[in-house]
Order: C-alpha cells, then sequence, then structure tokens
C-alpha cells in the first residue's frame, strides 16, 4: 500500500469506521492496526503464474504470523486466533506453532534478557570521546580501581546516562595500561580521536560517525581498507552484502529462529 492508503485506513479505524479488515500477509506489513482480535488461516495458495491449474497450498512462516498478528500478537494487549480445519492440524499447529511462541514471547524476553559481554576495548574507549571530556589520567585512575570495568559500573561515568544499552563492555586489568596506550594509538593513528595538550580526548567527525552508527571500530577500519583495495568500478549490492556479513559486527548479528526457516 502508498503512504496515502495506509494512511486512510489508519485514520478510518481509528475513528471505527472500519470494523474489520481482511489481508493477506505481505498487504498486512506496514500498517499500525490496533486489532485486538487477529484472525489467522494457517496456511496460504500460491501462485507463480496467476492462472488457477498451478496453485498450491503453503503453510505460513512465523514472520508471516508475527507480521499479520501485529500489536494482537503482543502479550496482554490483544490476541491471535488460528483457525485448524481438523483435530490432526489442531495438533500439529500446537507442537509447531504454540509451542514455539510461548517460549519465545515477548514477556519471555523481557524477564530474560540476553546481555553481550564485549571486551572491544578499541570501540569502548571511542565511545567515551565521543560521550565525555575524559581525561587521559581520569581514564587509568578509573580503570586502576576495578578489577573489571563495565558499561553497568558503578562510576561518575554513570550519571551522563549514555551507558545504557545492549552491549556491557567487560575488560581484565592485567596490563590495562599497555593496551590503553596500544588502542589510543590505534585511534590516533586512523584519525579517530585526539588528544590535546591536557590530556583530554576528542572524538574526529569520523569517530562521531562510528558511535553514531553504533559499529565497531574493527567493522569501520575493515570497511575503509575494501575501499581502498577494492578494484575501480560499480559496486555491487551482491559485494556490498558480502562485505557487511564479513565485518565483525555482520559476524557477530543473530539470525531470529523465526527468520530463518
Amino acid at each position: 500500500l502508498s503512504w496515502e492508503e495506509r494512511n486512510l485506513i489508519e485514520t478510518y479505524l481509528k475513528k471505527g469506521e472500519i470494523k474489520v479488515i481482511c489481508a493477506t500477509n505481505i498487504m498486512a506489513m506496514g500498517i499500525n492496526l490496533p486489532f485486538k482480535n487477529v484472525i489467522i488461516a494457517m496456511d496460504k495458495i500460491y501462485n507463480d503464474e496467476g492462472n488457477y491449474p498451478p496453485n498450491y497450498r503453503t503453510s505460513l512462516t512465523f514472520a508471516a504470523i508475527e507480521n499479520m498478528g501485529g500489536r494482537a500478537g503482543t502479550l496482554e494487549f490483544g490476541r491471535v486466533i488460528f483457525l485448524a480445519h481438523s483435530p490432526v492440524l489442531q495438533n500439529i499447529y500446537q507442537n509447531l506453532y504454540f509451542k514455539f511462541l510461548k517460549d519465545n514471547n515477548c514477556k519471555h524476553k523481557a524477564n530474560k534478557q540476553s546481555i553481550n559481554i564485549d571486551n572491544d576495548l578499541l570501540t569502548y574507549l571511542l565511545r567515551l570521546a565521543v560521550n565525555i571530556n575524559l581525561n587521559y589520567e581520569d581514564l587509568k585512575n578509573h580503570i586502576k580501581k576495578e578489577e573489571f570495568v563495565s558499561l553497568k559500573s558503578q562510576s561518575k561515568f554513570e550519571d551522563n546516562n549514555f551507558l545504557s544499552g545492549y552491549w556491557q563492555f567487560a575488560f581484565n586489568k592485567a596490563n590495562i595500561h599497555k593496551r590503553i596506550e596500544k588502542v589510543l594509538n590505534i585511534l590516533k593513528g586512523n584519525r579517530l580521536i585526539r588528544i590535546n595538550r591536557n590530556g583530554v580526548l576528542s572524538p574526529t567527525d569520523s569517530g562521531i560517525l562510528i558511535s553514531a552508527k553504533r559499529i565497531k571500530v574493527e567493522t569501520f577500519l575493515f570497511f575503509k581498507s575494501w575501499l581502498r583495495y577494492c578494484k575501480k568500478g560499480d559496486i555491487s549490492i551482491l559485494e556490498i552484502l558480502f562485505l557487511l556479513a564479513l565485518s565483525p559486527d555482520g559476524k557477530a548479528l543473530p539470525i531470529p529462529f523465526s527468520q530463518a526457516i
């Protein structure tokens, strides 16, 4: 649907003039509909050519169910009703879909949110430089106090409220000063930070861009190296996808089960 068509549906639904909507899983995507009841048939008719003879039925994927369920699929807001045509299908759907959805619902994820622990000192120091006018001596003293330093640690840095988020960084203090020196030299050598005469770290435009995009410094350097050595000419979409898959951030990116089937 176009933006105008989606806006038309959303507006009159909120006014109460639209009571029922019938849509395919594709048409249901991208529309913000506060329905509390969504009825889903567990299979669909698939046709490549648009003619009746080649038609065949296929089951819906988890991604299609999530897209069609919308807000109603969220716990404590609404419900998604599955239509099974026989007790056999009911048993199949119960074991196939509901068992998975029960173990992977929003409430379950909220209670058992996974935390990624990363020891990427390179990215950590760059983020500190971007968010705080950090003095080099203060940085060394802060790390010296703790066996591990993490983004959730109790320190004066936490008051800035920039340390919240999905990632937590943890570092062993063994040889930490030498590692800091090495990392700062890498950041300076690649023109991602500056250190003034007072020892205060400040980011360059490239350093700010890396932090804003929430990627690792290693990913940025990997992209930079690839652009330097790649052949001149047009870059295809396939090359870009392949590059992203080989990057440090790409390798660490999980693929949800519902997207993988």
